[in-house]
């Protein structure tokens, strides 16, 4: 899958985070860089710090290039657990997330493995 495409699904699957936690504003940008991209989200929520602490340990997970062709299929479908978001840390290489008064940004770089 092209990694454009990859962003977009990503950067969707984070927005629903936001939905789901009665987002009072959603900032949100992709940066694409010669060996891959940057998704980054800023919002105000109303999400318990248990809930963000559970996204942190979900979005922790290693990534797995071996069975990227199966996550990026099951990335963006209309239904959606939470649990769901272990997939995103299986296809990023790197997470950044902090909250902080009310303030969630998460930042997620995914490496380009077929970068010249």
């Amino acid at each position: 899958m092209e990694e454009k495409l990859i962003a977009k699904r990503i950067l969707d699957e984070l927005l629903t985070f936001f939905v789901e936690g009665q987002a009072e504003s959603i900032r949100m940008g992709i940066d694409y860089v010669a060996n891959g991209f940057y998704v980054q989200l800023v919002g105000r929520v109303t999400a318990e710090q248990s809930a963000v602490d559970h996204l942190t340990q979900l979005l922790a997970e290693p990534r797995n290039p071996s069975l990227e062709e199966y996550y990026e299929d099951l990335l963006g479908m209309a239904h959606h657990e939470v649990e769901d978001y272990h997939l995103l840390g299986l296809m990023v290489d790197e997470v950044e997330l902090s909250f902080e008064e009310g303030i969630l940004n998460i930042k997620l770089f995914r490496e380009n493995l077929n970068a010249p």
